[in-house]
């Protein structure tokens, strides 16, 4: 729990301040906004999705938790295929 709280305090600001430079005054609102609705689902969603998992049974927690993962690294993945390719073309 003191992670957690260490994540939005400290972790928060920097993150909101990271579009401030990369867009113009008129969407730094927009962007937080987006940003912030996306933290807000997550954070109602994750609980209700971990419970649901929790409750069917110990083999489906392991299957769950392998498919986040393989997400979110084909995510991260696919952000430095396209980050690479923009930047050379």
């Amino acid at each position: 729990m003191p992670f957690g709280g260490m994540n939005d305090g400290g972790f928060s600001g920097l993150f909101d301040s990271m579009p401030s430079p990369r867009s113009n005054n008129s969407n730094n609102g927009k962007i937080t906004g987006a940003r912030q609705t996306i933290l807000s689902i997550g954070n109602v969603l994750g609980p209700l999705i971990g419970s649901a998992v929790y409750v069917s049974g110990s083999p489906f927690i392991f299957i769950v938790g392998a498919i986040i993962i393989l997400i979110s690294l084909i995510m991260y993945i696919s952000y430095f295929v396209i980050k690479k390719k923009k930047h050379y073309v």
